[in-house]
């Protein structure tokens, strides 16, 4: 939200509550969730590693903490590991798109 708000203080339609707005608030709310992405996937990817292992007993788990896990993936399958998955991540996030630029709408509507 932080990037989004930024862009969103230089664009010259922010203020418009037609197609033009809503247009470019998708644009700019896209573009910084795809901007962010690459930062914060790396985490995803061991928080759901992580969440995977927690139905198996502790003597049954691959990864002892999130550090570990991270380290294991990055010494069995490098970068790649830690990024799987993260083109369709970028496609699925537009609902959360959607939720922003609707309720940033919205608010334009009501004042």
């Amino acid at each position: 939200l932080g990037l989004y708000g930024t862009i969103m203080g230089l664009n010259p339609y922010a203020k418009d509550k037609g197609l033009k707005g809503f247009c470019s608030a998708v644009v700019i709310a896209t573009a910084a969730r795809t901007a962010v992405l690459p930062f914060n996937y790396p985490f995803d990817t061991v928080r759901r590693r992580l969440m995977l292992e927690s139905e198996k007993a502790p003597a049954d788990r691959l990864y002892r903490s999130g550090i570990h896990c991270a380290m294991e993936v990055m010494k069995k399958e490098g970068v790649a590991g830690v990024y799987k998955g993260l083109f369709p991540e970028i496609f699925r996030g537009f609902g959360g798109v959607m939720v922003v630029v609707c309720y940033e709408r919205i608010k334009n509507w009501m004042k």
